[in-house]
């Protein structure tokens, strides 16, 4: 049940109850209060069991209320349904701030929106996965685009996807999608949005005049995240190409909604917390295909307080404990070597008290009941 994994360590193993679910935080510990605004009724969060899911493909997004510019970017550049989770960190200068923009989208007679108000308990605390995981479980399409405010899909991704739906969902089942993101070469470049390339053609020709590059490929920023995409094969490529997995790759995916697990919420500090998210897929043995002629686009921004390298350095122990700690329980639940993402053999076991527990190709069974079972309880 929620909020089940708010008083366990990091790094203990988990109980038997616990193995094999992505751990859910306790909300309160995070949040005073919870309100909706939807487009239309449908978007309202359902009473009873939740219907089925519907076509389309929808973005699932979280970020700060001082970030709304971002989100009207969002509304301008994709048709299809946005679910957006907003952290109010002050309700009195915040709050009207996104009702107004609210207003502004009935007005324009937008109807595919469902914006979730999170009043912050303690506004120096950014949780994260938590919110990444209120933004995606509302989303009603067979399809969704799973993003960070900060980076914004050029403005033809959306009828790119639609005009590829159903090829894209009849993959969906082994493959994730993904596209490249870039940023300006200097703190001059690309600061607002006007200033971002339309499409591909115009991104190529600033790659050559040096005004913008892969994201965080420069010197002493993280390229780890980006480079397994192949950037090299992008630039010439005309249809989706598969990427070679490396941790900590960490690309902005989109996929079937039903196929995408829930991220980790243990990941409350800075780092790792859309990383381990990703490894997950690689252990369910999803491929990350690169798809052609789309891409995203950085809109830099003043750094976050929760991403401050002090606070960072403050958690960077827990954050590192808490990665092995995940890899080992989410590798060895998908029948998986936790070090590689190689796939068990079927005979695979593990003993525990005396119990032998054997992977059958598709699950671990109690070799003495015949019965399924947690491999880790």
């Amino acid at each position: 049940s929620e909020g089940a994994e708010a008083g366990r360590e990091p790094g203990k193993r988990p109980d038997a109850l616990s193995v094999g679910k992505i751990h859910r935080a306790d909300k309160n510990e995070y949040i005073l209060s919870v309100d909706h605004a939807v487009g239309s009724d449908d978007d309202l969060p359902p009473k009873g069991p939740k219907p089925p899911l519907i076509d389309g493909c929808s973005i699932s997004v979280h970020l700060s209320a001082d970030r709304m510019d971002r989100l009207e970017s969002y509304f301008a550049r994709w048709e299809g349904p946005i679910v957006a989770v907003i952290y109010i960190r002050n309700m009195d200068q915040e709050l009207p701030i996104v009702q107004r923009f609210v207003r502004g989208l009935r007005v324009k007679g937008r109807s595919n929106f469902h914006l979730i108000y999170v009043h912050a308990r303690d506004p120096k605390v950014y949780p994260a996965n938590l919110l990444r995981n209120m933004a995606f479980e509302p989303v009603r399409t067979k399809m969704v685009f799973l993003l960070d405010i900060d980076l914004i899909p050029d403005a033809g991704f959306y009828r790119y996807v639609m005009g590829q739906y159903q090829a894209l969902l009849s993959e969906a089942g082994t493959k994730v999608f993904t596209i490249p993101a870039f940023q300006g070469v200097s703190a001059t470049d690309l600061v607002t949005e006007s200033e971002f390339p339309v499409d591909k053609e115009e991104l190529m020709g600033m790659l050559t005049k040096n005004t913008i590059k892969p994201i965080l490929s420069g010197k002493d920023e993280f390229w780890e995240a980006f480079k397994c995409l192949n950037y090299d094969a992008w630039y010439t490529s005309s249809e989706y190409y598969l990427a070679e997995y490396r941790w900590p790759c960490e690309p902005y995916l989109l996929g079937a909604t039903d196929q995408i697990p829930l991220y980790d919420e243990r990941f409350v500090y800075y780092g790792n917390d859309k990383a381990q998210h990703v490894l997950n897929l690689f252990y369910r043995q999803f491929r990350f295909a690169v798809l052609p002629a789309h891409f995203l686009i950085h809109w830099p921004h003043k750094l976050a307080e929760w991403a401050d390298q002090k606070e960072r350095n403050s958690h960077i122990g827990e954050v590192l404990e808490l990665t092995e700690n995940f890899k080992f329980e989410t590798g060895t639940e998908a029948g998986v070597n936790w070090h590689t993402g190689v796939k068990f053999s079927p005979g695979t076991y593990r003993v525990k008290d005396g119990v032998k527990i054997v992977w059958n190709g598709k699950e671990w069974i109690n070799e003495a009941t015949g019965v399924a079972t947690d491999p880790l309880a």
